[in-house]
């Protein structure tokens, strides 16, 4: 079954001169799986891949992905509180959310050397 996340994405950008700007925008992913549990895995490591992916936030020095929503391929909304509690994982407000802080960038950075 497909189903389709919807990530918020709180992160820095920048346009060059060393400068970052705060951005703040929501994504669309779209997931292959079985099960609703497997495409829940699926978006949690997709929101992992995009705090690792953008620039963080010059306001919070952090990068937060939050999973705004999670649907099936007939629309229905998947809850993520009662997955989230299966697999172990922290919710904020009632969703999924991934920080990845500026030190964090940064280790990354050195790591992939």
């Amino acid at each position: 079954m497909k189903y389709t996340s919807t990530f918020q994405i709180d992160c820095g950008v920048t346009h060059g001169f060393g400068i970052k700007y705060p951005e703040n925008y929501e994504r669309l992913d779209f997931i292959e799986s079985e099960t609703e549990i497997e495409a829940f895995k699926g978006a949690y490591q997709i929101a992992t891949h995009h705090a690792r992916d953008h620039l963080s936030n010059p306001n919070t020095d952090f990068t937060t992905v939050t999973l705004k929503s999670l649907r099936d391929s007939t629309g229905k909304l998947i809850p993520q509180e009662p997955l989230a509690s299966k697999l172990g994982i922290l919710l904020r407000e009632g969703q999924i959310f991934v920080q990845c802080s500026l030190l964090e960038h940064l280790l990354d950075l050195v790591k992939d050397k």
